[in-house]
């Protein structure tokens, strides 16, 4: 128990200066966190025996601490990506893109929201102003669901992005398949609303039949989330570079 826990700290503890100085881009800052729920992942094959029970109890919790990680490491990925897409929309377009404007100017009336604008474009070195509000502002959001995600897109003003996305998803839904566009948005709804009944409902049931009761978690479940959730975001990565 006590290597467990040691290990489990080091898991905990990875690369966390790097990330507490802010030294790196998004898609490596997805990788650090997205690190952790493999570990965690490792630990379980590693301490548990395939066919032992794993709906209750330290086993099956750890595979849910892995889905809880895999949603915060996306999480983290979209507010740091959205500020990378930003910066160089400046740099190339030389103009704000819509979505900056409403993110600035939401916490103000109109009339005032244009004139932080304003202001900001007067000043020196106003690109690095807009990023700092937009990062203020990013703060107070999270960046689990499709319409959510949709932000980086947004900031970069690119068109039709999620059809993007499906290109990359072929080795993981097929070539042939169709509808990959809606199971990349499918598959992310799922993942946040397993995520919420984990963090806020414990993974019980609630419905009347089987009320009270553990949902059921598997490491093979687990392990092709992982897989899905890693490809989404490089695709995200890619479809929303400016050019």
């Amino acid at each position: 128990m006590k290597n467990v826990k040691i290990r489990i700290y080091w898991i905990l503890t990875i690369s966390y200066e790097e990330i507490r100085n802010n030294s790196m881009r998004a898609i490596e800052l997805f990788e650090i966190n997205i690190q952790r729920s493999e570990e965690l992942l490792k630990l379980h094959e590693d301490s548990f025996r395939l066919g032992r029970p794993v709906s209750e109890g330290v086993p099956a919790d750890l595979l849910r601490a892995v889905i809880v990680f895999m949603v915060a490491s996306m999480d983290a990925y979209v507010s740091k990506r959205t500020v990378e897409v930003l910066k160089k929309f400046l740099y190339i377009k030389k103009r704000v893109p819509e979505k900056c404007v409403v993110l600035i100017t939401k916490k103000f009336k109109d009339k005032d929201g244009y004139r932080e604008i304003l202001n900001l474009a007067v000043q020196k070195n106003p690109e690095n102003k807009i990023l700092h509000k937009v990062e203020e502002s990013l703060q107070f959001m999270t960046f689990q669901k499709p319409d959510q995600i949709d932000i980086v897109f947004e900031m970069g003003e690119c068109k039709e992005p999620w059809k993007g996305v499906a290109r990359f998803l072929r080795p993981v839904y097929g070539r042939k398949r169709k509808g990959r566009k809606q199971e990349a948005k499918s598959f992310l709804l799922y993942l946040t609303k397993r995520r919420d009944e984990i963090v806020h409902k414990n993974d019980m049931y609630i419905s009347n039949k089987y009320h009270g009761k553990i949902k059921h978690i598997s490491r093979k479940e687990v392990r092709d989330d992982l897989t899905k959730l890693r490809k989404i975001v490089y695709a995200i990565e890619k479809i929303s570079e400016i050019k």
